[in-house]
């Protein structure tokens, strides 16, 4: 059952229904009392059922096709945009709505009333202003999400992570997943999983990909009723390269330690590495995220810095492009450096500490992880590594 919610007051909102749904009502105010709902539904029909309520004379029952709904910019639903769809018992506690269609999602509303002197009170309702849940019939389109990407990141050259869910509909019970590698066709393929069942919430992996290469998922959520088995439409896709998770360099100083504000290095990147692109960057107000900082002896200075040239043999020099310059697994490029004003360079092996970071977008590394890209060059360890920052 998908929610959705709008600020602090939807917080709070989701509270009270858990609330409702274990313990009862809750006052909405001196007289209305809120109270919660839950639906289950089918293949061909949507189950609404509410805790019965003391000396409710009637309920009705409203029903509102939210297919599409752009909450962000419509916001909640009003009560007044709901249809009635049924008049109910007092006694009742749930309501089976055929009514509906499949890929289509549905909210709903209840109210219960009193009858006192002949005239009819509203006592208990479900409506909240920054709140509602929806549901529908059939399997939902589920969503494919890539799992080895964080902090405690799984994914690698040789094994690829990923994720499923479904927030509406009938919770399957199994997956069928596809993938094609690079820009070839799609394949059914058979991956691991981490749990015997393989439904909504599930991690699986792929340790049958090649390094180097890149792979598009996608799969079908799938569930037998009888004699019948049931697909789901296909996930979005999610595209992976099996590539080192952390790209890492051979890092060469060429200009020797002297009062210069422009040096160059040599940068090889290592096997199974990603795609690493680098560019010239200044933000609208001209300032630099990208530095180098340098200790020899009791002198520390810290510089901004930023990359002005490249050459593929060391002899021919270009500008850097807006578009920046790709290195790939294996490449070597020599890279013109120059720091921010008239400042001594240190550099190679004379200083304590030499390093360079440079700063996503100056750098941006294709690898199987998500965020901003950092590279960073110990010039005196002459080593070089980036990764994906997922923070």
């Amino acid at each position: 059952m998908k929610r959705k919610l709008r600020g602090l007051a939807a917080l709070l909102a989701a509270v009270m229904v858990m609330g409702v749904l274990s313990g009862g009502c809750y006052a909405k105010s001196t007289s209305v009392k809120h109270i919660g709902y839950r639906t289950t539904p089918t293949m061909k029909v949507i189950k609404i059922k509410w805790k019965k309520q003391k000396k409710i004379s009637f309920y009705r029952l409203y029903r509102l096709d939210v297919t599409g709904w752009n909450e962000g910019k419509n916001g909640s639903p009003t009560m007044d945009q709901y249809k009635r769809i049924a008049k109910l018992s007092g006694k009742r506690k749930s309501y089976k709505d055929r009514k509906v269609k499949p890929g289509h999602s549905y909210a709903y509303q209840i109210e219960g009333y009193r009858k006192s002197n002949g005239k009819a009170k509203l006592v208990c309702t479900t409506y909240l202003k920054d709140y509602y849940q929806e549901d529908n019939i059939g399997l939902s389109r589920p969503w494919l999400l890539n799992t080895g990407d964080g902090e405690f990141y799984t994914n690698s050259p040789r094994c690829l992570y990923l994720y499923y869910d479904v927030y509406t509909g009938v919770q399957p019970k199994d997956a069928v997943v596809y993938r094609k590698e690079d820009a070839g066709a799609y394949r059914k393929i058979s991956v691991k999983w981490e749990k015997k069942r393989h439904g909504p919430g599930s991690t699986f992996w792929d340790n049958t990909v090649r390094p180097g290469h890149t792979y598009t998922y996608k799969l079908k959520s799938t569930v037998k009723k009888g004699k019948k088995r049931y697909y789901s439409a296909f996930t979005n896709e999610v595209i992976i390269p099996a590539v080192n998770f952390a790209g890492e360099f051979n890092v060469k100083c060429l200009t020797p330690a002297g009062k210069t504000d422009t040096f160059l290095i040599q940068l090889t990147s290592k096997a199974n590495n990603g795609v690493m692109t680098l560019a010239e960057y200044k933000d609208e107000e001209g300032t630099l995220d990208n530095g180098y900082s340098v200790t020899s002896g009791k002198e520390s200075q810290s510089y901004p810095m930023r990359l002005v040239g490249y050459s593929w043999d060391n002899k021919v020099w270009q500008g850097m492009p807006s578009k920046g310059v790709p290195l790939k697994s294996g490449q070597t490029i020599y890279l013109k450096c120059k720091m921010e004003g008239a400042s001594p360079y240190f550099g190679g092996t004379t200083a304590t500490v030499s390093e360079i970071n440079l700063m996503d977008p100056s750098v941006k590394y294709d690898g199987p992880g998500a965020g901003d890209s950092i590279l960073h060059i110990d010039l005196c360890k002459g080593t070089g590594r980036v990764h994906m920052n997922f923070d």
